[in-house]
């Protein structure tokens, strides 16, 4: 924003005129909630295809070799070097993709890109030619349209969604525009320091114990011994138990990894399910460490080394209208 003064506007009188002048800047205009984290990058193909590329270089070992990994391999930094390899394959790669439900559309974008690269160029000039200086001004002020018309476009579009929830009555619609609207955005509980007992204790007064016991007429009765003896027999009922109690296949781990609900990960900052489908290196790492790990399990083995991420959970409350 710029603000002048104009004095002597009036002769008679020694107050003067202020004059504002309000810019609207790409940044300004977009939401710092709409800022990619690495996380969404990694949601992208082209980003696929970088962590592909960088696991089957620096953990070209681990992924050409059939054989199962060492039995006293440490779990825990081997997760590590595989999270390490990912999170660097799109670390500070962040601007090369706009986030498709940014408020600015492609075409302002594309002039704000085009403007940039003029400058760019003026900038290495010494002497800076007249046409140039023409079409950054004519760039600029497309520019300034393109933003205006957008600005306009994005508060319609969520007048027009508040207006459609509220006519249903959809009182979570119209909380999530009003929020769009201010740029203010709610967050996980962060739970892994409460004490569960108070959890326990709270669900047990909502839903109630019950503490009733069978009376000593109903066990005498014949209906109750028969079924009594029935289910005590449990080769009646139960079915045989033909489940491969094994470490997990490749064709089982693929199945897995592709059953995976996409745009799902543990938080903002963590891998989602879309890198487990896309990049086949990093999927068969993540398969040898669960055969390590599972035969430890299997063995009861005092030392397992799960590592924190695995046994870490988030609980996410759910806004309620």
């Amino acid at each position: 924003m710029k603000i002048q003064n104009v004095r002597n506007t009036w002769l008679d009188s020694d107050h003067c005129l202020r004059i504002a002048t309000v810019q609207l800047k790409g940044k300004e205009f977009r939401h710092p909630e709409r800022e990619q984290t690495l996380t969404k990058v990694m949601r992208s193909d082209p980003a696929a295809e970088m962590i592909e590329d960088e696991v089957a270089d620096k953990l070209q070992n681990l992924i050409e070799d059939d054989a199962d990994l060492d039995a006293e391999v440490d779990v825990n930094e081997l997760w590590k070097d595989l999270k390490d390899t990912i999170f660097g394959a799109v670390k500070g790669r962040k601007l090369l993709f706009w986030p498709q439900s940014s408020k600015i559309t492609k075409g302002t974008m594309d002039l704000i890109k085009k403007r940039t690269q003029l400058r760019l160029r003026m900038q290495r000039k010494k002497v800076v030619p007249e046409k140039l200086k023409l079409e950054l001004r004519e760039i600029r002020k497309k520019v300034r349209l393109g933003i205006k018309k957008d600005r306009i476009q994005f508060f319609e579009d969520i007048a027009k969604e508040a207006e459609i929830a509220s006519r249903v009555g959809d009182s979570k619609g119209v909380f999530s525009a009003l929020r769009k609207a201010t740029g203010t955005k709610g967050g996980a509980v962060d739970l892994r320091n409460a004490d569960v007992d108070k959890f326990v204790q709270h669900f047990q007064d909502l839903v109630g114990v019950s503490e009733s016991k069978v009376p000593e007429e109903c066990k005498s009765k014949k209906a109750w011994k028969i079924a009594e003896e029935w289910l005590g027999d449990k080769s009646r009922y139960e079915k045989e138990w033909e489940v491969d109690t094994g470490p997990p296949t490749w064709e089982e781990m693929k199945k897995a990894a592709a059953m995976g609900k996409p745009e799902k990960a543990v938080n903002l900052s963590e891998i989602p399910s879309e890198v487990w489908r896309k990049s086949e290196s990093s999927l068969k790492v993540l398969w040898k460490l669960m055969r390590v790990l599972w035969v430890r399990m299997s063995e009861e083995s005092e030392d397992d080394q799960m590592p924190e991420d695995w046994i870490d959970a988030t609980l996410v409350c759910l806004y309620k209208g």
